[in-house]
């Protein structure tokens, strides 16, 4: 996914542009690794030498250890980075005391920040059990509730209670002098602090502790205007030397930057000459992928094409199975059903000669019974006129 960036510098802010135009600067020596941008979709800058493939030269470079990892390192201050440091120059730093164990850096590789006690070699071991062990009293003093000394132009402090103490006994404050603790909101006399003052066995005039106390009030007055006096020439003075220390480096900036444009416009008439050859290679590229596109969508064709009539072919003969085997199917149902009528009919023959044996047969015996009648009718008329000439000739 392409992303949209911004040039961050003192005079402000340059994009928004795209990545491509990006690496163009970059190899064109317009822009280089120590150069702060921004991604369009965050609004904290960090150097441009963190974008992974936006100076191959810098990334060839040959590690010294720890494989594909470089020893060199942004020292984070704030929102900013540093750098980027090798680890000599790391150790220059923290020789200055520029940088401290708990000073946080940034391998130019990793995307995870560290503390530079991590770099093995760059700290002894006094040096960070000194830095550990200032990092736990300044937890524990930080727990700890201190005392705001309340004056009429502001507070000061905050005072652990040892201070508090000391600042009592060199009759820094006196008894009436307010303070609070810094876990508080409401101010006391310091009277009230328990064992802050010696208690006193006698008891002092009233008039005497207001004389006092006037007398206090008076040169508590006196000794903050002439703190606001020495605050005010001190800010003026701390004012000034920001004024100078800025002029210097908006000089130093600008100079810098003159430096940079033209430099800049050394490699970029460099750069475009490699974009124009690149440009040239690129295209020489395009046409060989396109060669080799058009190639492989013709085989591509042919290939598909004989699949197709592998496939018809196959469809075909398996159409013909199919009616072959539908055929004989056909022919052995028109045979069954030739032999079924077949056999029907000689069924249907046997039972008409049947029948026609029975009829002939039931026929021949109603003759015979026909024959017994008439015999039988015949006897019985010829006995009747046999009895009707007996008895006539009985008579």
């Amino acid at each position: 996914m392409s992303h949209q960036w911004y040039l961050v510098s003192a005079r402000g802010e340059q994009g928004p542009i795209e990545t491509v135009q990006l690496k163009h600067l970059a190899s064109a020596g317009r822009i280089s690794p120590q150069t702060m941008i921004r991604r369009a979709s965050d609004a904290k800058p960090f150097p441009a030498g963190r974008v992974k493939g936006l100076f191959p030269e810098a990334a060839a470079k040959p590690s010294a250890q720890a494989g594909d990892v470089r020893l060199e390192f942004f020292v984070v201050a704030g929102e900013r980075e540093h750098g980027p440091f090798t680890i000599a120059q790391l150790k220059e730093l923290a020789a200055q005391d520029k940088i401290h164990p708990g000073t946080r850096v940034l391998n130019v590789d990793l995307t995870i920040t560290n503390s530079a006690r991590r770099i093995k070699g760059l700290f002894s071991d006094e040096a960070i059990a000194a830095y550990e062990e200032h990092v736990a009293r300044e937890k524990a003093r930080a727990r700890a509730p201190g005392w705001m000394i309340v004056r009429a132009h502001g507070e000061m402090g905050p005072f652990t209670a040892a201070q508090l103490k000391e600042l009592a006994q060199d009759q820094e404050i006196d008894r009436d002098t307010m303070v609070r603790r810094s876990d508080l909101n409401r101010a006391v006399p310091a009277a009230k602090v328990k064992g802050l003052f010696p208690e006193v066995a006698a008891v002092v005039d009233d008039t005497a502790q207001r004389a006092a106390r006037e007398e206090a009030e008076r040169q508590a007055r006196a000794a903050e205007e002439q703190a606001a006096r020495e605050e005010a020439e001190r800010q003026a003075r701390a004012a000034e030397e920001q004024a100078a220390r800025e002029e210097a480096e908006r000089q130093a900036r600008a100079a810098e930057e003159q430096a940079a444009r033209e430099e800049a416009e050394r490699q970029a008439r460099a750069a475009e000459e490699q974009a124009a050859r690149e440009e040239a290679e690129r295209q020489v590229r395009a046409a060989e992928e396109q060669a080799a596109r058009e190639e492989a969508e013709r085989q591509s064709r042919a290939a598909e094409e004989q699949a197709a009539r592998e496939e018809a072919e196959r469809q075909a003969r398996a159409a013909e199975e199919q009616a072959a085997r539908e055929e004989a199917e056909r022919q052995a149902c028109a045979a069954e059903e030739q032999a079924v009528r077949e056999e029907a009919e000689r069924q249907v023959r046997a039972a008409e000669e049947q029948a026609a044996r029975e009829e002939a047969e039931r026929q021949a015996r109603a003759a015979e019974e026909q024959a017994v009648r008439e015999e039988a009718e015949r006897q019985a008329h010829a006995a009747e006129e046999q009895a009707v000439r007996e008895e006539a000739e009985r008579q």
